[in-house]
């Protein structure tokens, strides 16, 4: 029994807690993540980096190292304002740091936290990218629909406060403008009896323009307006 344990015991101590071993398994967990991690030097170059940030640049982390992250990420040949590393130095403040940025058509959250050696001095910088897309999506959308109920509340601000035609058309014009993002557009009022389209306001036209539809009416069936007038 004794033997058994000390067995046991110099097994307990043998060296399987060696630091290669534990960084192979600090490897084996970080590539196991979603977020996409990749560590810089002070001179910007990739040190490392996991599988998820490797197969969403396609780069493997063989051709990664000593690359500039600069090059890789913003194919620039200077780090940008909006680099967090730049940043640090630039604030002397070596602090975690945060930011949102677009990469391949998507939106990260990023941070960089700064590894520090025994002296105070930068040794390394950690960079976690996080994709928040559908979440920014979903903001927009939330967005999106206050502007429209926004705009809505406005038309019916104007058309109970005035009785001028013009103007409440001119309102709705705006509201639609500034819901649909567009610069530009036009508002024909259709005649019961006749079906034409007479204008009624426009937003973002010249005057030259806008007269030729003051001055005539739009038949039904006439020109693109016309048309979507007759079929609705």
């Amino acid at each position: 029994m004794r033997t058994g344990l000390h067995h046991m015991s110099k097994h307990l101590e043998s060296p399987c807690d060696k630091l290669a071993d534990y960084n192979d398994w600090k490897v084996i967990m970080l590539n196991t993540l979603k977020y996409q991690i990749y560590i810089v030097s002070p001179e910007y170059n990739f040190i490392w980096a996991n599988q998820a940030f490797g197969a969403a640049i396609g780069l493997p982390l063989s051709q990664l190292k000593g690359k500039k992250c600069y090059q890789v990420l913003h194919n620039a040949d200077k780090p940008p304002e909006m680099c967090l590393l730049y940043k640090m130095f630039k604030d002397n403040e070596f602090r975690l740091m945060e930011t949102e940025i677009e990469l391949s058509g998507k939106t990260f959250h990023l941070s960089a936290t700064p590894v520090l050696d025994d002296q105070g001095g930068l040794e390394k910088v950690i960079h976690i990218l996080t994709d928040i897309t559908e979440r920014k999506r979903a903001e927009e959308a939330i967005l999106f629909f206050r502007n429209q109920m926004e705009a809505v509340a406005k038309i019916g601000v104007t058309v109970n406060s005035t009785l001028d035609i013009s103007e409440v058309l001119s309102h709705i014009l705006t509201g639609t403008l500034e819901v649909t993002g567009a610069s530009v557009g036009m508002v024909f009022l259709k005649d019961k009896e006749t079906g034409c389209l007479e204008w009624g306001a426009s937003h973002g036209l010249s005057e030259e323009f806008i007269q030729v539809y003051r001055d005539q009416v739009i038949k039904p069936g006439e020109g693109l307006s016309g048309r979507i007038a007759q079929t609705g």
